[in-house]
């Protein structure tokens, strides 16, 4: 994320630009990746994704990237097999100009830069630490993040069970002007109901029996950071009322107590319940809700991002203790991940890293088991792209393999790719190949 401080500007002009292929006009505009490919390649499903298919055998399936960035447009070779050429120059990423000569095998194209440049907003980056992700839905994810972390305003965490509520609350705060304060954390949902006033708001000395020392409220720990209260929705009604005066007047009494603290503390909220459903069946105060939402950001599903599962495989890898893991792990269980719908979310991909590194070989390739329980629902829609691609691949290189016996030779003059290609296409669908062919 980019951090802008006080006074400081909050956009920046960009110049995008016209790519010409063929006497045909392309746009490469802000906030797009324009990618080109061979014609013909595998089809993209993003909305933030502009394809450009170039009728040249010798490009690659993926050539290379387009991207509008702070000082002007981008071009980066996709590790493509012949190779990107600006100005007669191969490279492996350059800033385009006015008049430059692109050549992707044996195609010439032309850039040119926009006549007018476009504000965009800085806060576009594709990062918001500690979150991990490139997807185009946690992209649009970090943009709000950044617009609600530098507030003072309440913030209301919603997601499905295992998406990172904490994680992002935690982002929001280390954000935020607060950051250098205290970070609080209360589980509403581990309160018990008998002490739940005693751990939310402290205790006077003697205020009850055991109560042998005064206990000062977490909204005092707080006082001058951040206090996340994770969820809220398992707060007894009972509590909520007393929680909804603090909220509104940023005073906390202890029980045993006369007298109220004044304290300075940031609320950020979250919850996997659908509160406005818990308002009408009378499980949550309508006063307290609208007073938690007043901004409210949804975490993504990992369904949605489902491009960010490397990172995260090799982040957890990583965390757990296994440094240089991630290289072992197949590229077949990789591509099976994309194909699942993961009901537990980022919790779950950690359980199934965490087990596959328990049981992994000492020597070889790691093979990470999915879940078994339950029918997939991605397995049934074979429209779905990860699915229909993998599909796709597999029967085709099924089909290349077996009619060249295993060659290389054989497949590298059927299919037109080189051996390198062709034995990354085969070493992650799992097939057998002959390596003297």
């Amino acid at each position: 994320m980019t951090s802008t401080a006080v006074g400081e500007p909050r956009f920046v002009d960009v110049l995008g630009g016209t790519l010409i292929v063929g006497g045909k006009s392309i746009p490469i505009e802000p906030e797009t990746t324009a990618l080109i490919v061979r014609e013909g390649a595998d089809d993209f499903p993003e909305d933030s994704v502009v394809r450009i298919p170039i009728h040249d055998r010798k490009v690659s399936e993926i050539h290379a990237e387009l991207t509008v960035t702070r000082d002007g447009v981008r071009i980066r070779d996709l590790r493509s097999t012949n190779g990107t050429v600006v100005d007669g120059v191969p490279v492996t990423e350059a800033f385009l100009r006015k008049g430059h000569r692109i050549r992707v095998g044996e195609t010439e194209l032309q850039f040119l830069p926009a006549a007018a440049a476009t504000t965009v907003d800085l806060e576009t980056d594709e990062t918001f630490p500690p979150l991990v992700g490139t997807a185009s839905s946690m992209r649009k994810f970090y943009r709000k993040l950044s617009r609600v972390a530098p507030t003072e305003f309440t913030v209301l965490v919603t997601g499905e069970t295992g998406t990172g509520k904490e994680l992002v609350a935690q982002a929001i705060h280390e954000a935020s002007r607060r950051a250098k304060g205290p970070y609080v954390v209360i589980d509403c949902g581990a309160i018990n109901l008998s002490l739940a006033e005693s751990l939310l708001f402290g205790h006077k000395k003697g205020a009850y029996t055991g109560a042998a020392d005064r206990q000062p409220s977490p909204f005092e720990d707080a006082d001058g950071g951040t206090l996340f209260l994770d969820e809220i929705g398992e707060l007894p009604l009972e509590t909520q009322s007393r929680l909804l005066r603090v909220l509104q007047e940023r005073q906390v009494k202890s029980v045993g107590d006369n007298f109220y603290r004044r304290v300075d503390v940031r609320i950020i909220a979250a919850t996997r319940r659908n509160l406005e459903k818990e308002v009408n069946e009378g499980r949550f105060r309508v006063d307290l809700f609208h007073r938690l939402m007043v901004l409210q950001v949804q975490v993504p599903p990992l369904r949605d991002r489902l491009d960010d599962i490397p990172a995260l495989v090799e982040l957890f890898t990583r965390k757990l203790g296994h440094e240089g893991a991630f290289a072992r792990i197949s590229h077949e269980s990789l591509l099976q991940m994309t194909t699942y719908d993961w009901p537990g979310n980022v919790r779950e991909l950690l359980n199934v890293v965490a087990r596959g590194l328990a049981f992994a070989p000492d020597v070889g390739p790691i093979h990470l088991e999915l879940p078994k329980a339950g029918a997939n629902p991605l397995e049934e829609q074979a429209n779905t792209y990860p699915v229909a691609l993998l599909a796709f691949k597999r029967a085709y290189w099924t089909n290349v393999h077996t009619l060249c016996g295993g060659k290389y030779k054989n497949m590298v003059s059927l299919a037109g790719l080189s051996k390198t290609a062709i034995s990354k296409h085969l070493a992650v669908l799992g097939l057998s190949k002959d390596s003297k062919g």
